[in-house]
């Protein structure tokens, strides 16, 4: 739900939301 509404804010499809938050987890964490 609230990364819908992220989406919504930023005017961004979920999927490209999925795919920066994934990048960023990646960034933070190292590929898991």
């Amino acid at each position: 739900y609230i990364a819908e509404k992220v989406a919504e804010i930023k005017d961004i499809s979920l999927k490209e939301l999925a795919e920066i938050t994934n990048d960023n987890a990646v960034k933070i964490f190292g590929s898991l």
